[in-house]
């Protein structure tokens, strides 16, 4: 497996998350892609400040409520 493809699936299970909760878990529309990518890029830089890339349903739950508090700094 490429480092392409293995970003890529980074980004995909995150993506996956993110559709989840708002389809199984907040039971509302996901917000644009827009946000959906910030989220992303979000999530890679706190994995990068710590150099770990694996993340499981807690961990991507706790930094959603940290890109939430991100935002609102805006």
């Amino acid at each position: 497996m490429s480092a392409t493809d293995t970003v890529q699936e980074f980004k995909s299970d995150i993506d996956d998350w993110w559709c989840q909760t708002f389809a199984m878990r907040i039971a509302a529309p996901a917000p644009n892609s827009k946000m959906r990518d910030r989220f992303i890029a979000f999530v890679e830089r706190r994995c990068s400040e710590v150099g770990c890339y694996k993340l499981n349903d807690d961990q991507l739950g706790r930094l959603f409520s940290e890109f939430i508090e991100y935002l609102g700094e805006w």
